[in-house]
């Protein structure tokens, strides 16, 4: 059975949705070991629209940085939605809307807006693309709640008080 988003999409295509889909669950469930494996062994990362500065990170940095952060919530959703993919031979550009959705301690914050997934492929096995993410770009919309969260969580994480997921 196809859906309508995916009938008579390319192989390319299917991993690439299949990738931005699991971005969001790995980061919900704290996988960060597959996490990180989705990444460029450098990516350019910018959440300058947050106030975080646009820089290239090491894939292992991200995800300590990642796994200092995301455990300390209750609760996560990275809700991603693919509004456009562009394939050529060995790179990929995907665009998606997102809202993301955290909960700690009482607090909420919600932010909402698109990903810019810049994608390479790596290798493939079967005829089937492996794609890293070598830039990821968040472009904020819309905010409800409160960033405080960022410390809240932070701080469980450090305290040792970290969810399971």
């Amino acid at each position: 059975m196809t859906s309508p988003a995916t009938a008579g999409a390319s192989a390319d295509e299917i991993s690439l949705r299949k990738t931005i889909r699991d971005f969001g669950a790995f980061a919900d469930n704290h996988l960060f070991k597959q996490l990180e494996a989705m990444f460029a062994p450098e990516v350019r990362l910018d959440y300058s629209a947050l106030g975080a500065p646009a820089a290239p990170i090491r894939r292992e940095d991200l995800m300590r940085n990642w796994a200092g952060l995301l455990p300390g919530f209750d609760l996560t959703l990275h809700d991603i939605n693919i509004d456009r993919i562009e394939i050529t031979p060995d790179a990929a550009l995907c665009s998606a809307r997102v809202c993301a959705e955290h909960f700690v301690d009482g607090l909420y914050w919600q932010v909402s807006g698109h990903y810019r997934f810049e994608m390479h492929r790596t290798s493939s096995r079967w005829n089937t693309a492996r794609w890293e993410i070598s830039a990821l770009t968040l472009s904020v919309e819309g905010e409800l709640g409160s960033r405080d969260v960022f410390a809240a969580a932070t701080a469980r994480v450090q305290a040792g008080l970290a969810s399971a997921a």
